[in-house]
């Protein structure tokens, strides 16, 4: 019968240390061990056993994984010089292997880039979730100017509206500085409240309560007024309005739907006799910002008929439509969305056949290493050894390679951005989302290309 007089250690740091004791001797520390536990445990108490057998054990585990550690630095070490050797000895077969690699991973990061601007669009709003633009069944977003203000007074659940009118290209000019210049909108106050557009200068609130007042961009800014501070200052615009500067943002960012440099009030169209609040025309859009949390489609219902009941000869029905679709997939229209689903499959092929053309190389220059993995397996080497041998060569081959497909990536930059109409520069390969796109690109290659070594005798 088992002997319960004498204490016995607690039972997890028992088997935690019968876990790492994997020889015979160790084994045998163990029961002398629990020998002195249980004399200890009678002579000086049961805690102090136990917090000596728990330093026992923890400098057990600290001596074991201190020498597994050293062991498989030294392996890594051993790994890497061979791998190295290796490639000084086929610098053709080498550079074949990793120039192809480097390609595919190359490509695959371009590819990337552009998929994640696309789906970065308008998703830079802090209150980007409920933000939306009204749009006709047929996919209009004309809508009459009179429907901002309606949508506002008439339903709670609408926090802040503003319409917005393109103005194309204008005459802007500052004491002998006066330029062409595109990408000017009319937008009404709300619109700097819904729409998150950092100010460098001026009052957000106030910006556009006055007429005769402009927000221009830093660029803008920079370009009239060099380091002068341009609040306070007279623009003359189209070559008879004279406006005030009230307020400077930073540039818009160049993934959304809208594009300016700078915003006039809409209220200053009433100078050319234009009606703000008409149910006539369609000829402006329109943004709604909802509350948090407010169910896009119980809004819809309650609108649908809106402009009908103000024109009863336009019976399109009208919704919401949130901005962060806008390029992606319009409502009724064409978007990138499709173009964004082909590429990702495209960099995924690419990549696929860059590392089955890696596996296909390094499998058949394997078999010219037949004497080495003959000499291994003599000296005691097991499968499992050889595998992490070649996995490992396999994943510092990648990370050459992919050290050189992000160079190539950087280096084709400029002629990718005239292709596909982008302005990416190197800095965008330091962003967060692209670094863990690179990481993942990583991974996968290393996962396939490292495949390989399975095929090993």
């Amino acid at each position: 019968m088992e002997d319960h007089s004498f204490p016995k250690p607690p039972f997890v740091l028992a088997q935690l240390f019968e876990l790492i004791a994997r020889s015979e001797e160790q084994r045998t520390i163990s029961g002398d061990l629990n020998e002195l536990f249980a004399d200890l445990a009678q002579e000086r108490g049961h805690l102090k056993a136990i917090m000596w057998y728990g330093g026992q054990v923890l400098g057990a585990c600290t001596l074991f994984l201190f020498n597994s550690l050293y062991w498989r630095v030294i392996m890594l070490f051993n790994y890497l010089k061979i791998t190295i050797r290796n490639i000084r000895r086929h610098k053709a077969y080498s550079f074949i292997n990793i120039a192809g690699l480097a390609i595919g991973i190359a490509s695959c990061i371009l590819i990337m880039l552009w998929v994640q601007d696309e789906l970065s669009y308008d998703h830079f709003h802090e209150h980007a979730d409920s933000l939306y633009v009204a749009t006709f069944s047929n996919g209009s977003l004309v809508t009459p100017t009179a429907l901002s203000g309606f949508l506002k007074a008439e339903y709670p659940e609408v926090l802040h509206t503003s319409r917005l009118a393109g103005m194309g290209g204008n005459l802007l000019k500052y004491e002998d500085t006066e330029i062409y210049e595109e990408g000017g909108v009319m937008v009404d106050p709300d619109f700097v409240k819904m729409f998150t557009i950092p100010f460098l200068g001026g009052n957000r609130e106030t910006a556009l309560d006055d007429p005769h007042s402009i927000l221009i961009s830093e660029k803008l800014a920079l370009k009239y007024f060099g380091n002068k501070d341009p609040i306070g200052e007279t623009m003359t615009f189209a070559a008879s309005l004279d406006l005030k500067v009230t307020g400077v943002f930073e540039d818009y960012p160049s993934n959304s739907h809208i594009t300016f440099e700078f915003m006039l009030p809409l209220a200053l169209s009433k100078l050319w006799n234009r009606d703000l609040n008409t149910w006539e025309y369609n000829n402006i859009r329109t943004y709604v910002q909802l509350h948090e949390g407010t169910p896009v489609k119980s809004v819809d219902s309650k609108i649908s008929d809106v402009v009908e009941r103000h024109r009863p000869q336009d019976q399109r029905p009208l919704s919401l439509q949130p901005v962060t679709q806008l390029r992606l997939n319009p409502y009724r229209g064409r978007g990138t969305l499709t173009y964004v689903y082909l590429f990702s499959a495209m960099a995924f092929f690419i990549l696929l056949i860059a590392c089955i053309n890696f596996i296909n190389l390094t499998t058949a220059k394997s078999s010219t290493r037949a004497k080495e993995v003959g000499v291994r397996k003599t000296v005691g080497a097991c499968r499992v050894n050889l595998i992490r041998q070649f996995f490992g060569e396999s994943l510092f081959l990648t990370l050459i390679a992919t050290a050189v497909g992000i160079g190539l990536a950087v280096l084709l930059l400029p002629r990718f951005n005239t292709l596909s109409g982008k302005t990416f520069t190197w800095e965008v390969l330091l962003q967060q989302a692209v670094v863990f796109g690179i990481l993942c690109i990583l991974i996968l290659t290393v996962l396939i290309s490292g495949s390989y070594p399975d095929l090993l005798p």
